[in-house]
């Protein structure tokens, strides 16, 4: 008679064996990466709370073009992190003529700034700026040549100041006339 029972303790032993083995195997740890992970865009730090400080913002434009240079400037002061505007200007006759009649319109000419400074630390100020100016150039011709108007414009979200030192904010030339035009900011923390 053959005998089962070696056969099935043997099966059995190897199952058992088998499950001993495996249970015993490590556990499947996740990979683990070796690249340094790249980080995203830092979010911008908060502005610093107003201060209790006024800055002044002293604005100059110089035209050249005509005989004489003309120097227009505009000063105004204005809290941290407030906004400011200021216009200043005249408003010039054109006279427009016929063969019987001459009849004037009027032009404006000026400067308009609005101006939001911010106040960084103890000698720097961010300003966010938004400039107009126009002007009128005198007949280049003598009588009779109707003058010119020229204009420019300048908006920035932010300059950053030393307190007290000008930074010329544009310029501008006109090689074909010979006009040109400097656009120079200063801003000064008040005490």
């Amino acid at each position: 008679m053959p005998r089962p029972f070696p056969l099935v303790v043997f099966s059995f032993v190897s199952l058992a064996l088998s499950s001993t083995l495996r249970s015993q195997e490590p556990l499947a740890t996740p990979p683990v990466s070796t690249s340094v992970p790249t980080p995203g865009p830092r979010p911008m730090p908060p502005p610093p709370p107003p201060s209790n400080q006024n800055v002044r913002i002293d604005v100059t434009i110089s035209l050249k073009g005509d005989a004489k240079p003309l120097v227009k400037t505009l000063s105004m002061v204005a809290g941290d992190a407030k906004e400011t505007k200021g216009r200043a200007g005249i408003e010039i006759p054109v006279p427009t003529s016929t063969a019987e009649t001459t009849e004037y319109r009027y032009k404006s000419v000026g400067i308009n700034v609005d101006a939001t400074p911010q106040i960084l630390g103890p000698t720097q100020v961010s300003v966010r700026l938004n400039l107009q100016f126009s002007t009128v150039y005198k007949a280049e011709g003598g009588q009779g040549t109707p003058a010119s108007f020229g204009n420019g414009s300048h908006d920035v979200r932010g300059i950053v100041f030393e307190s007290g030192k000008p930074v010329v904010v544009t310029q501008s030339a006109d090689g074909e006339t010979g006009r040109e035009y400097t656009v120079q900011v200063t801003a000064t923390i008040l005490k």
